[in-house]
């Protein structure tokens, strides 16, 4: 895991050929505290994670 919390990036669906369907990925964790809410049973940090993907157009264009 990078400074930004970025733990993966899959852009390997960018690579596939014009006209056929590609998808990429990211995985995201990041540490919260929660000492400043002075709430009950929060006392120490909470690691949150996620995993977003999208579909690459097909259709895209090949050209910068």
């Amino acid at each position: 895991m990078d400074a930004r919390g970025i733990d993966a990036i899959d852009a390997s669906g960018l690579s596939v050929p014009i006209g056929q369907v590609g998808c990429t990925s990211v995985t995201v964790h990041c540490t919260v505290t929660f000492s400043d809410l002075l709430l009950p049973g929060t006392l120490g940090p909470k690691t949150l994670s996620d995993k977003f993907s999208s579909v690459a157009d097909a259709y895209r264009s090949g050209e910068g």
